[in-house]
């Protein structure tokens, strides 16, 4: 029963008139609170209480803390009454009413005195004072409250318990007699609305239903046509209902309930309604004999054409899984295998009787246990797919719930084979998961083919890449990478414009409807940014419905490097070629004024002031052979004697030199390193260093330091290919090194072209470094710059090393040697033929003059016995010297001859056959050079080889 108020107990009134007439009686103030603190009832109240303490803000606190402190205090559970002393002086008392051990109310009683704590009128003066009550007035109700021994009170709070609780407890009998007659009708009416909804829910239900009693009579039905015959007086049984027949047929259900007292359940086939499903559920009355039988008879003759249409699908199933030439399995829920094909026998070796009905699938594929794509799609854990695949699989497509992942396995017999498994969840028709299918397929063939594709895309002699018509790039080969500094990732899957350098001026073939492309030159953009020249061909294909690109290219850098090589070469020709026919020109001049300018220095004495002037101008005119030299060299067309010596050597017969050319504020340091041999003409590598030593110095205004060094490198025949040479080895490397103001990184390749320079106009002719490149080509060698601005410079010259060590035979200056001999001169320009006739006459020797070759071998028939030496110029009209020599040899095969020219070594060479077998002095001729060279092939008197 719910729990009751208080004043549903008792008549609320006419508690009030007997605590009302109590308290007429005696005086007493009294009231009931219900335990949510409503007041039921009150009768009386103190002046002292109503005029004063209620009445003040601050009093009417101190009542407030007296009440809390009583049904605070006040045990729940307890009968006892409960009395406090407020802090206003007067006192209060507090009792549970408890009925049936509920705590429903609290009675008070209060507002008076014991007798034995009569009231202090000097308290209750100073409290008026402190509240500001009217002194006299407040005393005089203080004085009217009343006082009562403590038994009075014991007494009177056992009166108010045993009259409360008299009346309570017959409200309570009362409610329960009410409560009882009001369940009573409440249980009537729920039981008449469960009738009614069972009756419903029975004549609802879709199956038949019947409550049948022991004679098997039918009391109900949700099939009235059974009743009906009933209400006609026919008999309603159920076996004459059914069959027409007198009693129970055999193994009737409805029986075997009422015999059994169990459930009942069978199918049958009954002639008016075919198969049925039969339940019938015995119903027990009171005594426990079963007094009714529910019979519950479903129609099963759909249900029965569906699972026998389901078989029939089930074994189409099977049929179409056993017999697909594609290895299939399919597993439950609970990853056990039900279907594994003949074709999966076939590939795996494993029949199907070894793993059906097992939840080890895993084993025709693994070594060690690890689930299938089928086995976690089966089990609802395909986001435990990438932990046991990785990037190993993605997501089907084209089937939604599916998965595909490609491996090799080793397990597969045949040595192994590479599987594609394509994994899809089965759900029923209401969306339950019920397994997952997986079908494998042996793709060995197409990924061998595969990886022959690939080698073969990655070995063509070009970089390939494929773009779609996306812009997105599908697929690149290895040299694409190599060339573009990217790797395969970087590249696959971005935009085309990561590496096209036309990607703003929009595609040939997305843009402009472009077909085929071949040959076209452009660049391509590499991963630091820098552009590499390719030639590039490219087709637009469509593969079904997709557009590609498909772009081919040659990496083309060191063509255009070579075809820099060769412009520069070319340019450096023409620039010779000039050089070249100045130079002839300009060394038969200065013979002139070096022959002339000596033998005026002969013939001077010593204190002679003339003297002076005759040293000037031999000095500017060897000055100007050297010039000469000079563009001889930068144009490489002078000849050079290549002797084998210590690059070492060299390096110290230069510092003699360079130690005048640099000034105090510039450190020159010389660090060398073993004893290299080089194969050089001394002379022009002294040049060299001087020319690179002089450009270091330049660098530096504010001064600094110039170091130069010498060390041995090995160079890779492709490094040597970068640098033009022919081949790689061992080099000998000469550098020049200066903490200077440097060279911008765009001027590295210019400052080699004849007439470049940073400096200012008139410092600097602009063919020191054309010169040292010319020396160094002529060498086979290669030079090499490293600057950065304000950061120096670093000048490296690499000559080819040798292992041959061949003594330098030095050679002192001597006053030239005399002779008597007879020399047939053949010289076309008058003043060199003058010049060259007065310095041998001086000298001794007997000379025979001829203007050119006709004329030279004319002298030669008419005094040929008595000539010892021919000194031919090379270059004469008519006859050259060579030929006239020729002729000359085949009168006298022993005669020796000097050939003399003022034009390069390679003219003579290519030209008119003069090589390094020939006895050769270049003009410009001094009297010291010309009488030495003269002297020795007198002395010598060694033939020209019979090849000449």
């Amino acid at each position: 029963m719910k729990r009751v108020a208080f004043h549903e107990l008792v008549e609320i009134a006419e508690v009030r008139r007997m605590l009302e007439a109590h308290q007429q009686l005696t005086g007493t103030v009294s009231a009931i609170v219900d335990t949510d603190g409503n007041i039921l009832v009150a009768a009386g109240w103190q002046d002292v209480c109503t005029r004063f303490h209620r009445a003040n803000p601050r009093t009417a606190w101190r009542c407030q803390q007296s009440d809390a402190y009583l049904k605070e205090h006040l045990g729940t559970g307890s009968e006892e009454y409960l009395d406090y002393r407020c802090l206003n002086g007067l006192r209060d008392v507090a009792m549970p009413i408890v009925i049936s051990g509920e705590h429903l109310a609290t009675f008070f009683t209060g507002q008076f005195f014991y007798e034995d704590e009569k009231p202090d009128e000097d308290f209750f003066r100073q409290q008026a004072r402190e509240f500001a009550f009217d002194e006299e007035e407040y005393l005089d109700a203080v004085r009217r409250a009343p006082v009562f021994t403590r038994e009075q009170v014991s007494h009177t709070m056992r009166y108010f318990r045993s009259l409360v609780h008299l009346l309570a407890n017959m409200g309570l009998k009362n409610l329960h007699l009410a409560q009882e007659v009001q369940e009573r009708q409440h249980a009537e009416a729920a039981l008449r609305r469960t009738e009614t909804v069972l009756r419903s829910i029975f004549d609802t239900i879709p199956d038949q239903l019947s409550l049948i009693d022991r004679e098997y009579r039918t009391i109900h039905s949700n099939r009235p046509g059974r009743l009906e015959r009933a209400d006609r007086g026919e008999a309603d049984q159920c076996h004459d209902f059914y069959f027409g027949i007198g009693e129970p047929c055999n193994n009737c259900h409805v029986a075997k309930a009422f015999e059994t007292g169990e459930r009942v359940v069978t199918e049958k086939r009954n002639p008016r309604m075919g198969h049925i499903e039969v339940r019938a559920y015995p119903v027990f009355d009171e005594s426990g004999e079963v007094a009714t039988v529910v019979e519950h008879i479903r129609d099963i003759n759909e249900r029965r054409r569906i699972d026998e249409a389901l078989r029939e699908s089930e074994q189409r199933l099977r049929t179409t899984i056993h017999g697909s030439a594609i290895p299939i399995f399919v597993v439950g829920s609970d990853r056990k295998v039900i279907h594994w094909n003949r074709a999966l026998e076939q590939l795996t070796g494993i029949s199907e009787a070894d793993v059906v009905g097992t939840d080890r699938a895993w084993s025709a594929f693994h070594d060690t246990e690890r689930p299938l794509l089928a086995d976690l799609l089966a089990t609802g854990k395909s986001d435990e797919i990438s932990r046991w695949y990785g990037t190993f699989c993605d997501k089907s497509k084209l089937i939604a719930e599916a998965y595909e992942s490609t491996g090799f396995s080793t397990k597969v017999p045949g040595g192994g084979k590479w599987l594609h498994f394509t994994a899809a969840a089965l759900r029923d028709t209401r969306g339950k998961l019920i397994g997952a299918i997986e079908t494998i397929e042996d793709i060995t063939e197409r990924k061998e083919a595969e990886e022959k594709w690939r080698s073969l895309y990655n070995n063509l002699p070009g970089g390939s890449y494929t773009v779609n018509e996306n812009r997105i790039i599908e697929d690149v080969n290895d040299l694409v990478c190599t060339i573009t500094g990217f790797s395969r990732d970087e590249l696959v899957g971005k935009p085309c414009g990561v590496i096209c350098s036309n990607a703003q001026g929009g595609c040939h073939f997305l843009d402009h409807g472009v077909e085929h492309l071949d040959n076209k030159e452009i660049l391509l953009r590499g991963k630091d940014g820098r552009y590499i020249p390719i030639i590039k061909s490219a087709r637009r294909i469509v593969t079904g419905k997709r557009l590609m690109v498909v772009e081919n290219f040659q990496d083309i850098t060191e063509q255009k490097r070579l075809e820099e090589q060769l412009r520069h070469s070319q340019k450096m020709e023409a620039i010779g070629q000039m050089a070249g026919g100045v130079a002839h020109d300009f060394n038969n001049i200065l013979t002139v004024i070096l022959g002339n300018a000596n033998l005026l220095q002969m013939k001077t004495e010593e204190n002679e002031p003339l003297l002076r002037h005759l040293d000037q101008i031999v000095k500017s005119a060897e000055k100007a052979t050297h010039l000469t030299h000079s563009l001889l060299a930068f144009s490489r067309k002078h000849v050079v004697r290549l002797t084998a010596g210590s690059v070492n050597d060299i390096v110290r017969k230069a510092e003699n030199l360079l130690s005048r050319l640099i000034p105090e504020d510039i450190e020159l340091r010389f660090v060398t390193g073993g004893d290299f041999q080089v194969k050089a003409d001394s002379v022009q590598i002294e040049q060299v260093i001087m020319n690179l030593v002089t450009n270091a110095r330049d660098a530096m205004p504010a001064g600094g330091m110039i170091t130069v060094g010498t060390d041995e490198v090995e160079l890779d025949p492709d490094a040597a290919r970068m640098k033009g040479m022919v081949e790689g080895g061992r080099y000998v490397r000469i550098s020049v090194s200066d903490n200077g103001i440097g060279i911008p990184a765009d001027l590295h390749q210019r400052i080699f072209e004849p007439f470049f320079t940073t400096k200012e106009t008139g410092k600097g002719t602009g063919l020191g470094l054309s010169i040292v490149y010319g020396i160094v080509k002529q060498h086979n060698g290669y030079i090499d710059v490293h600057s950065e601005p304000g950061k120096g410079t670093v000048m490296e010259v690499c000559l080819p090393s040798v292992a041959e060590t061949v003594p330098r035979q030095e050679r002192t200056e001597s006053e030239p040697p005399r002779g008597h001999e007879t020399v047939l001169l053949a010289e076309d320009e008058p003043m060199v033929r003058e010049l060259t006739r007065s310095i041998l006459e001086a000298s001794g020797y007997r000379v025979l003059e001829a203007v050119d070759g006709l004329d030279a071998l004319e002298k030669f028939q008419a005094d040929g016995d008595k000539i010892h030496l021919l000194l031919f110029d090379v270059i004469m009209p008519r006859m050259n010297g060579k030929k006239a020599y020729d002729e000359i040899r085949k009168v006298r095969p022993d005669v020796a001859a000097l050939f003399m020219s003022g034009y390069t070594g390679d003219f003579l060479s290519s030209k008119r056959g003069i090589d390094e077998d020939f006895n050769f002095i270049s003009k410009p001729l001094t009297r010291s050079t010309l009488l030495h060279k003269v002297r020795e092939v007198l002395e010598t008197g060694t033939p020209v080889p019979a090849k000449a």
